[in-house]
């Protein structure tokens, strides 16, 4: 006997009234499980957007605030700017006790290579750069040697614009 023939046994043996609450009852189990599955994840999601869309709004209209802000503030030329010097840098190597193996400065960019200095120095070096010759690192390759605090070090830095 398959299960579909037990369960047609099952309901043929159920008289009219039976019959009539558990097809009311399965009626009413799919509309249950319709409500939970379908209708209302839709209705809590709409509020939740609803909820989202309004404060998307407030953060797009303060962003709009911030750039009619940004627009009235003055230009800053580029011209501004002026190139790093080789005497400032050197200075700055001076300063710190280091000697650059290499040191090229061309349009905004040095490029300076350092073999067996120290670390620490080489890493004051580059801070006092960036604060004072507005130079950020745009890379940098360095190599440890055998003693603690040696590095040969590599470095392309830019000026910021």
């Amino acid at each position: 006997m398959t299960p579909l023939n037990s369960l047609r046994t099952v309901w043929e043996a159920r008289n009219q009234r039976e019959k009539l609450l558990l097809a009311l009852m399965a009626v009413l189990l799919a509309f249950l499980l319709g409500w939970l599955v379908f209708i209302n994840p839709a209705l809590h999601g709409r509020a939740y957007w609803h909820h989202q869309l309004v404060v998307m709004q407030d953060d797009l209209s303060h962003m709009r605030y911030l750039m009619a802000e940004i627009n009235q503030l003055p230009v800053r030329a580029k011209a501004s700017l002026s190139a790093v010097s080789r005497q400032q840098l050197e200075s700055n190597l001076r300063d710190k006790g280091l000697q650059a193996d290499t040191l090229e400065i061309a349009d905004y960019h040095v490029n300076a290579r350092f073999i067996d200095i120290s670390f620490a120095s080489f890493t004051e070096l580059l801070h006092q750069w960036q604060t004072t010759s507005q130079l950020v690192v745009e890379d940098i390759t360095v190599t440890a040697r055998d003693r603690i605090d040696r590095v040969d070090a590599h470095v392309i830095l830019k000026q910021a614009q």
